[in-house]
């Protein structure tokens, strides 16, 4: 009975040892183990999360950027990047887009009152601009700015140079001038002499019809 009681302990003993061996093996086969990073840009914020969940990863959101271009909830970013060799429950960085606008401030006018050159300076703070109505001035140049609009708000060069701000994306209205419209303004002949009245609407390049009276 001894000598069967002591073979049975020898055979714990080595169960006991293999099977530790064996978890061992497997922790140490576990512990330099690598997985590939997917691609997660251009994917929604929830795609994203599910697909590294699959792998154990963890997302954490990094940056958020206005576009206006993309909805919220898209992922332009990542870090680390797609096809990296990472261990078990790394975190994955993420920069989404977000759906509220930061505020800009308008560049001031500066003593360039040209569209064209305001219109770009616009572009590159992500404002829109548009013409609200053309107005005729034969002094200044064709499509010099003579008023800025927000909402139905006139924005004036103190505005612009204490920092008028609006939301990015947004759109602001320009009335601008034009210098060749097809159309002049007709002067003012009443009590004028028939001479005079001629050399003005000549002047204007406009043309007598018919007259009436002496």
């Amino acid at each position: 009975d001894r000598l069967w009681k002591n073979i049975g302990g020898a055979g714990a003993v080595l169960l006991f040892f293999f099977l530790m061996v064996n978890l061992w093996l497997k922790l140490y086969t576990h512990h330099g183990e690598r997985y590939l990073v997917g691609d997660y840009t251009g994917m929604e914020l929830v795609d994203a999360q599910r697909m590294a969940s699959a792998k154990t990863f963890e997302i954490v959101l990094n940056d958020s950027i206005f576009r206006l271009d993309m909805g919220p909830g898209i992922v332009l970013n990542q870090n680390p990047a797609a096809g990296t060799g990472v261990k078990r429950n790394r975190k994955i960085y993420l920069t989404v887009t977000t759906s509220k606008p930061p505020m800009v401030n308008l560049p001031t006018l500066a003593g360039n009152y040209n569209f064209d050159a305001y219109e770009r300076k616009l572009a590159r703070i992500g404002v829109q601009a548009t013409i609200l109505t053309k107005e005729y001035n034969e002094t200044l140049e064709e499509n010099t700015i003579i008023g800025v609009y927000y909402q139905d708000e006139k924005i004036s060069e103190a505005d612009l140079g204490a920092g008028y701000a609006v939301p990015q994306g947004a759109a602001v209205n320009f009335v601008v001038t034009e210098r060749f419209t097809g159309k002049v303004p007709i002067p003012n002949l009443v009590c004028r002499t028939f001479a005079t009245a001629s050399f003005l609407l000549s002047s204007s390049k406009l043309i007598i019809g018919d007259t009436i009276g002496d």
